[in-house]
This record gives structure tokens, sequence and C-alpha cells, in this order.
């Protein structure tokens, strides 16, 4: 089994860019293969992500390939399965590229507490500070978008046609993901922090959203993990995938 990196962080918090910028770091796999064995070029990757804006943002975020579907990092599915249970798991379903990396394993995870496969790994926390502006718009512009004629919001976490994982995976899941009922955004934006996919705790985080629009602070952030890890940053890479995220969140900052 490989080591683990794993971000913990609230959603629309910026946690996909920090795991982009973490991939910058030596020691840690890079989520796409071809990248990793150099088939392919960081930044040819990099230019792929986050292409679309508001709805349809969850349809371009990074994501690894790990192929470690049977768990769910944000849902109750899966997270309360046995060492042995996972490891079976893993050798059953997990992609070649995952059981043959020799480096470290970045995954991220949704929820308060972390399984128990993950007992040992080294977290990340990320979060927004409390009343964060930048995340309330960006709550309510990608995850639960508002509009305000019709007085309808809509759950983008549910909604199948715009889900990141690819049918069959979301259409056997009759989830509501339009809701009608609510005649404020504020009151929409009330209901949405009830939701236990945004509202879960995280104790002492490492790094906030506002720090990741800062070059300065994020780099000295990555810098210190890979210190850690005893590894070295590619700084080209990581100012290319921070100016990459920057524009597309334009908009928000």
């Amino acid at each position: 089994m490989p080591n683990w990196i794993v971000v913990q962080f609230r959603p629309c918090t910026g946690g996909k860019f920090l795991c982009s910028a973490l991939l910058t770091i030596d020691a840690i796999a890079h989520w796409d293969e071809q990248v990793e064995n150099n088939k392919r070029s960081f930044y040819d990757w990099a230019d792929e992500q986050w292409l679309e804006t508001g709805r349809l943002w969850l349809k371009t975020e990074p994501m690894h390939s790990w192929n470690l579907v049977f768990f769910s990092r944000t849902m109750p599915r899966g997270n309360d399965l046995l060492q042995e249970e996972f490891n079976a798991l893993v050798k059953q379903q997990a992609s070649k590229y995952f059981k043959t990396t020799n480096k470290f394993v970045l995954d991220f995870y949704h929820r308060a507490t972390m399984p128990v496969w993950w007992k040992d790994a080294f977290v990340l926390k990320l979060d927004a500070t409390l009343n964060c502006e930048i995340h309330k718009k960006m709550l309510l512009s990608k995850l639960f978008p508002y509009n305000k004629e019709t007085s309808t919001g809509i759950s983008m976490l549910d909604n199948p046609d715009t889900n990141a994982l690819p049918p069959p995976t979301t259409a056997k899941f009759d989830n509501k993901y339009v809701y009608t009922e609510f005649k404020t955004i504020e009151d929409w934006y009330k209901f949405v922090w009830q939701d236990p996919r945004i509202n879960f705790e995280i104790d002492s985080p490492d790094i906030f959203l506002q720090d990741l629009i800062s070059y300065k602070k994020l780099e000295n952030f990555i810098n210190f993990t890979a210190m850690r890890l005893g590894s070295k940053v590619n700084k080209k890479q990581l100012k290319y995938i921070w100016n990459i995220w920057m524009k597309s969140n334009r908009d928000f900052l």
C-alpha cells in the first residue's frame, strides 16, 4: 500500500486547486499517469483544468486516476470499511498506476472523520474563514446556483447531468436537486449550509481559501510541505497552475 497524502477540505474552498499545486512536488505522484511518466507535459494537463465555469465547474475539475470508487469522499458510503476490507477492494479495483507507484498518493476528503485506512496518512486541512464572502460566491455559483427570477435553487452535487461522476454511477441516484420553495437567495444559502457535505467540522486548518489567492502564501505553504516530505517543488509549474486557477475564478475574487 502506498503512502497517503490526504487534503481534507470543505467544497468550494479551492481544494482541487490545492491538490493540483501539491502535484508540483516531486515526491507526490501526479494524478495523470502520462504526466508522471513524461509522456505528456504538466502544462498540457493544466490547460485542460477548469475549462468550464458556473454550473459545469464539476465537469472539468482535476481528478485522480486511482479508481477507488468503492467509497465516497463526500457521502457515508463505504467509509466504515475495515482495513482488511479496504485492502481487498484495492487489490480488486485500484488502477495499475496506483498499485505500482512508489511515490506518495494524493487523495481528498469532504468529511470530518477520516476512515481507518487513512489513520496514518499525511493530512493537510483547508477551509474558508467564517463568513467568507469569496466562499459564499463560489458556493452559490458552482455548487448551489440560485435563480432570483424563478426563485429556483439547484444542487449540482445531486444533478446527474452535471455531476463529475460519469453515468451510470450518477444515474442510479434518484436525488432531488431542484428546489423552488426558497423565495430569497439568503434563505437558499441558509438551507445549503444544512447540507452535511458542506457543514462539517475541520479542526485546526493548515491553510485557508484566502491564502490560496496570494501566490506568495501558496508558494510558502507548498515549499513547507515539500520540505516535510523531504522533496522539492517545480516553481514554474506551481506558478502556471496558480495563474490558470486565478483566471478561472476571476469573477469571485
